[in-house]
């Protein structure tokens, strides 16, 4: 039950007594417990995991024949840990996943725990794939690397946008935007005066924002490399053409066990690169992408996929072939999604991918 519980995101109603739905935050949790005839109780407690436990079994008595559940959020996953360890089934779901009532115009947290009670006891939820704990790691490191780098993005902004505010030319040295020598360049400019501390202090922020995102992708290195099925999915992934080890820890992290990937178009939905679709009948209607998926997990996939287009004579063809009907945005979204039915293959068959010329 527990490995079930945890890849597939499911329980079955009938093999338990006692249903509980807890509101969980950081001051108190608000919980509701009912059972099968009917009878419910509901209290709020500090936020406590082994107090609960303890309650629940006076309440309750066998703790295998409840099944809890609470929606994902900041608190993370330690309540769920808790209750696993202790031998009651557990979900945790996603708040967009919840069943909505459009008569609902009262929201508390008691009648939330009780609406959650209730759906998990008429079997309405599915709950996320709950990352082990080195998949949870790896998440945090790559959030801080991608916060880190944004904050690069936001500096160089940040800079250009003072030299134009005073009519200063970006210097054009180096063959990319921000190369040494432009970086250098600039560190060389003749500025207005009292301006030159300011660019200086901006370049330096730069360079430390530069040197954190190179430490935390050492770092990223060397958990997964501590971690042999880590060492071994990455190694996997990164035989890919496009994907790096940016681009593989980040799939990693979002994606998590990779047992608990049951459908290849799982995957691709779960990335954002499926379309919408409103059909009836015989009419057939496909939209946009869904906005209803990792945004950041995307971005990254379609930019392996414009690096895997040059490196990938097949992939490139797939390219070629739709650009010319639908134009090169639409048609790379179609190659980072075939990207992630590879990711899905070589995930699922442990196997390094080869490139066909």
């Amino acid at each position: 039950m527990k490995n079930h519980t945890r890849l597939n995101g499911q329980i079955c109603p009938r093999e338990f007594d006692w249903f509980v739905g807890m509101d969980v935050d950081t001051h108190h949790y608000a919980i509701t417990i009912m059972n099968r005839e009917g009878e419910k109780q509901s209290w709020t407690m500090p936020p406590k995991a082994e107090g609960l436990i303890q309650r629940l079994q006076r309440v309750c008595g066998d703790l295998t024949r409840i099944a809890a559940v609470y929606e994902a959020g900041p608190t993370g996953f330690g309540l769920f840990d808790a209750f696993v360890q202790a031998g009651i089934a557990c979900l945790v779901v996603a708040p967009t996943s919840l069943p909505v009532s459009r008569t609902q115009d009262v929201k508390t947290n008691r009648l939330d725990s009780e609406r959650l009670a209730r759906w998990l006891m008429g079997g309405q939820l599915t709950g996320i794939r709950v990352p082990s704990a080195a998949y949870r790691v790896l998440r945090t490191k790559v959030a801080n690397r991608q916060r880190l780098q944004k904050a690069v993005g936001a500096t160089k902004n940040r800079i250009r946008a003072m030299l134009h505010q005073y009519g200063v030319p970006f210097p054009q040295i180096g063959r990319t935007a921000w190369s040494r020598a432009r970086v250098q360049a600039l560190r060389d400019l003749e500025v207005a005066p009292g301006l030159r501390d300011e660019l200086d202090a901006l370049l330096e922020e730069l360079v430390f924002f530069q040197r954190q995102v190179q430490t935390t992708t050492r770092r990223i290195r060397a958990w997964c490399q501590q971690h042999p099925e880590l060492s071994d999915s990455l190694r996997y992934v990164c035989s890919l053409p496009g994907v790096g080890l940016v681009v593989g820890s980040t799939l990693l992290a979002r994606i998590g066990d990779w047992r608990g990937l049951r459908r290849v178009e799982e995957l691709a939905r779960f990335c954002g690169l499926t379309p919408t679709e409103h059909s009836s009948g015989d009419r057939v209607v496909r939209g946009a992408i869904t906005p209803f998926a990792n945004g950041s997990l995307r971005c990254v996939l379609i930019e392996a996929a414009w690096c895997a287009v040059r490196r990938d004579p097949e992939l490139r063809a797939v390219y070629e072939r739709l650009k010319a009907r639908r134009g090169a945005h639409k048609a790379i979204v179609a190659v980072a999604r075939h990207l992630s039915a590879r990711v899905y293959a070589v995930l699922k068959e442990r196997r390094l991918y080869e490139v066909r010329s």
